[in-house]
């Protein structure tokens, strides 16, 4: 079962019919006005998982164009789901290839994302690659990303009283 938010229906409509292919159930997460809004420019907002629907899924794909950083990358990784996500998504930071997921250049590359989530198809694959997404998750505690923050500023702050310093 894969859990995926889009504002695409062709887009969506061709990945569910090459996973059924290999008889993986593909769901179309929820998006705040759905993708007719979407499709009209208006925007839309993806809304937020449920623990049931994490706990429900196997995998989390994220096909973005653009999001510095989807927070959604982090909440899959801690209920121990792989995400296979683009490029396009800061949070691809976090994922290593085969290790918690796959990142692919960009969300139009239908075929590579398939080919992950088929590889994620394999009982050994997917429990590996489940557990390695939750230690994932235990290692992007807000606390240490602000601490990281908190250090760069200082450093920059230092060099900025003392131009010698650098």
């Amino acid at each position: 079962f894969v859990m995926c938010s889009t504002v695409d229906p062709n887009w969506s409509m061709a990945l569910e019919a090459r996973l059924a292919q290999h008889g993986i159930l593909y769901v179309d997460g929820p998006i705040s006005g759905g993708a007719a809004r979407a499709a009209s420019g208006q925007m839309t907002m993806m809304t937020a998982a449920t623990p049931a629907a994490y706990a429900a899924a196997d995998v989390l794909l994220f096909p973005s164009h653009f999001d510095p950083f989807a927070n959604v990358t982090v909440e899959a990784l801690k209920h121990g789901l792989p995400v296979v996500t683009t490029a396009e998504n800061g949070g691809c930071e976090v994922i290593r290839d085969g290790y918690n997921g796959w990142v692919v250049e960009s969300p139009l590359e239908i075929e590579r994302m398939a080919d992950a989530l088929v590889r994620l198809s394999a009982e050994p694959v997917l429990a590996a690659l489940k557990a390695n997404a939750a230690e994932s998750a235990r290692q992007c505690r807000l606390e240490d990303r602000l601490r990281d923050i908190e250090q760069i500023l200082e450093g920059a702050a230092r060099r900025r009283a003392d131009p010698q310093a650098r």
